[in-house]
Parts: C-alpha cells; sequence; structure tokens
C-alpha cells in the first residue's frame, strides 16, 4: 500500500501549489520537495485517490506515532480543503467529493501532565477581568490570544515580527529545525481579537512583549504565575500557557 503525507502545502492564485510531501511504499520511502504546478485537468484524478479507506489505512499505519496521525491527516485536510476553495465554483465542481466529511482526523495527543479546558472553564477564563496592567491580565489576555491563533505558542507570540493583511506568518520555534519548511505558519487574525492586537501591538514585533520582558524565558515565566492566580480565582487547578493550545486543538 502506497501512503502520502503532507508536510506542507499552500495553494496560489495561478493555480501552483508548493507542496512537500513523503511517500511511503512498503519499506521504500521517497522524498518530493518541489513546487508542483496543478492544473484543473490533474486535480481531479489526484484527489481521487485520496479517499476514507486510503485516510483510515494511513491512520492505522502510524498508530504508534499518535501525534503523527494528528499532524499529517490534519495537513493533508487543509490542503484538500484549500484545492475544493480553489477549483470548485458555482458553474464548475473539478473536486467532486470530500472523504474528510465522513473520515474524522485525530485529535492532538496532549503533553504528559497537560489536559485541554473544556469549554466552560476556557469561558471562565475569557471572563476573568484581573487589574489593568497586572499580570494576571497579561495572562488571560495572551492566553486568548494564544487559543484564537491556532494554539500559537509563547515563544512565537514573544518573537512574531511578521504581521501584514490580516494574517501572522511565522516559523514555529518549536518544529523549525526539524521540518522540510521550517514549520512555516500563516494565522488568520479573527476580528474578535482584533482590539487584543491593538492593545498590544509592538514597534517591531508583532506585539510588544519584548519591550516588556529581557527575554522569552521571564515571559513565559510570568505568564504562567498570572494564569496560576487566574486559575485560583476561577476554580481551575494547575492553569498553564500550553493549555491554550490543547484547548483550541481539541475544541476546534
Amino acid at each position: 500500500m502506497a501512503t502520502i503525507t503532507t508536510e506542507y502545502g499552500k495553494l496560489s492564485s495561478n493555480k501552483t501549489r508548493t507542496v512537500y510531501l513523503r511517500i511511503r511504499s512498503g519499506k521504500t520511502e521517497k522524498r518530493i520537495n518541489t513546487q508542483v504546478k496543478v492544473l484543473e485537468s490533474e486535480i481531479s484524478p489526484r484527489t481521487k485517490k485520496i479517499t476514507y479507506t486510503l485516510l483510515k489505512e494511513f491512520e492505522n499505519h502510524l498508530s504508534k506515532k499518535p501525534r503523527a496521525q494528528s499532524l499529517y491527516l490534519g495537513e493533508l485536510r487543509h490542503l484538500f480543503r484549500e484545492a475544493m476553495l480553489e477549483f470548485n465554483t458555482e458553474e464548475k465542481t473539478i473536486i467532486k467529493s470530500d472523504p474528510f466529511i465522513r473520515y474524522k482526523v485525530p485529535k492532538q495527543v496532549m503533553k504528559k501532565g497537560v489536559r485541554a479546558l473544556t469549554l466552560e472553564e476556557l469561558m471562565k477564563v475569557y471572563h476573568y477581568r484581573g487589574k489593568p496592567g497586572s499580570r494576571s491580565q497579561l495572562a488571560r489576555d495572551t492566553f486568548i490570544l494564544s487559543f484564537c491563533l491556532m494554539g500559537m505558542n509563547s515563544v512565537d507570540l514573544f518573537s512574531a515580527t511578521n504581521y501584514k493583511n490580516g494574517f501572522i506568518k511565522y516559523n514555529r520555534t518549536k518544529t523549525k529545525d526539524r521540518r522540510n519548511d521550517e514549520a512555516y505558519i500563516e494565522v488568520k487574525v479573527h476580528p474578535f481579537i482584533k482590539p487584543l492586537m491593538k492593545k498590544y501591538a509592538g514597534a517591531k514585533t508583532v506585539f510588544n512583549f519584548c519591550s516588556r520582558y529581557n527575554d522569552y524565558e521571564g515571559f513565559n515565566k510570568n505568564l504562567n504565575i498570572g494564569l496560576k492566580t487566574i486559575g485560583k480565582a476561577v476554580g481551575i487547578s494547575d492553569l498553564e500557557f500550553y493549555q491554550a493550545r490543547h484547548t483550541f486543538a481539541t475544541l476546534s
């Protein structure tokens, strides 16, 4: 059985896609790092190969790597849906079926000892109002920013420098050295958090956290101290910043 995972992919307006794939057949693995021009005549037969059965087989193939199940299959789902948006129109349907309607991508595996918040607990954090300018208020705001930015880590919030046309673009620090695409991510900023974006806007960085703290370690330490204050106030034990990412992965 041949299995395919997508390392990175992005469609552009000229219907060209940059794709990084790993294709495995038996014990053979071939890496492809290239730009692939995807034409309408090519996209339909390609997407037909991605079926519910293939996705389940690939999930089983990664049964000993639960985190890889979530990451690889989630990326493949994203690429498939982007292709549907690019090629399907009201007049013409190039991609006629979506296997991800039936197939559900496994949820991201939790970091040991860290759990996701329930929706009720998340709303308690959201409605928390600490003293303006306090460490707990900063922690609350940053936690909400992380959740709404698809689980953006505190180190990336601290160092991000690219915010243009409604998107934050960055290379995820934790995994950029382990991926061919350097863990490049684009996140659309939802209008819901634009007041927070304005509140913490930086001069040379997306956020002004680097002007408040000398380094990321100090920033992260103070966020978690502030979150402990929030947790005590709203009844959530051991609240920590990484839970924003896990909560997004679980509730989204």
